[in-house]
This record gives C-alpha cells, sequence and structure tokens, in this order.
C-alpha cells in the first residue's frame, strides 16, 4: 500500500474522510501493491464517478467513496 502524506483541505478526499497516515491498500476494487498502481488508477478516474478507497487506518481496515471533482489548473 501507500502511505498518505497530504490530504488538501477541501479537496475530494478530504471530504470523503481519508486522513494522513492512511495506508491506501486498494482503489477502484484494484489492490495497490507497488507505487504505480495508485497513479494509473487515477488517470482513469472521471469527475463525478465515485470511486471506493481501502485504506489501513492503525489496525482497522476501512473503506471511503471518494467522488473526484475536475482539478484546478494551479493543483
Amino acid at each position: 500500500g501507500l502511505v498518505l502524506t497530504n490530504v488538501i483541505e477541501g479537496a475530494p478526499a478530504d471530504r470523503s474522510g481519508l486522513m494522513i497516515g492512511d495506508v491506501i491498500v486498494a482503489f477502484a476494487e484494484v489492490t495497490v501493491v507497488d507505487q504505480e498502481t495508485l497513479p494509473a488508477e487515477l488517470l482513469r478516474l472521471r469527475p463525478g464517478e465515485p470511486v471506493t478507497v481501502s485504506v489501513l487506518r492503525g489496525d482497522d481496515l476501512r473503506s471511503f467513496v471518494v467522488v473526484p471533482t475536475e482539478r484546478a489548473e494551479d493543483e
């Protein structure tokens, strides 16, 4: 999995409840096995289409639904 090191306030990840320190273990039902898995899946996102993100928070496995939005040009 990949550790979240930054969550932008007000962004979809923040609004869904993801937190710095969460370890993403699955994204859109795809297991995150290396540092290329997540970026490849992020490229497939469509604004407004919900995606499930599974994370380890401490010893707990949790799932969150994130609804992506269009990225601003300066992000």
